[in-house]
């Protein structure tokens, strides 16, 4: 018979030194406020989050209900490294190095008409015409480092199109 798995603690509480684990869903305590209050400014939602052994969302809605959340405001350096960054970093280095989460820095990203354009080309073309029967489209999509739909519609660009039978992804 199977050993019981042994219960793994995320971190401290905050209150009490008790260990905690993540995914328990307990009550806001006014220690926790007294720390987000003391701390929103100078900590990101997942420093918060870590110190207070909460999920950066449930960190996000309790600042929103204290009216603690805040909103930095872009600032035109800011702009200007994603404008240079953007098309060799992908949005979670650029969230790191900003310190803002990837939603803000999509979001900032899709407003500034800034796009990760895939650009096709002879080679990839013909690596698709070479394995667009054998290959799933995710595969394909990942071996060229794009996303399926981009690769789908290149295939019905290109008039290729496949036999009826199915192709299955091998989970790449």
């Amino acid at each position: 018979m199977p050993r019981a798995q042994e219960r793994t603690w995320d971190c401290l509480c905050v209150e009490t030194g008790d260990k905690l684990d993540m995914a328990t869903r307990r009550r806001w305590t006014t220690k926790d406020d007294e720390v987000l209050r003391q701390h929103h400014r100078a900590l990101t939602n997942s420093e918060l989050a870590e110190k207070l052994c909460r999920s950066e969302a449930a960190v996000a809605v309790r600042l929103n209900q204290l009216g603690l959340a805040r909103r930095r405001h872009w600032k035109d350096r800011d702009d200007q490294t994603l404008r240079e960054l953007y098309m060799h970093s992908d949005n979670a280095a650029l969230a790191t190095l900003l310190r803002r989460s990837e939603a803000a820095v999509a979001r900032r990203l899709h407003l500034l008409k800034l796009r990760r354009a895939f650009v096709w080309n002879a080679e990839k073309d013909d690596f698709l015409a070479a394995n667009y029967e054998t290959h799933s489209t995710a595969d394909l999509a990942a071996q060229l480092e794009t996303t399926d739909a981009i690769v789908a519609h290149r295939l019905v660009t290109l008039g290729l199109r496949r036999t009826s039978r199915r192709i299955a992804s091998s989970g790449h």
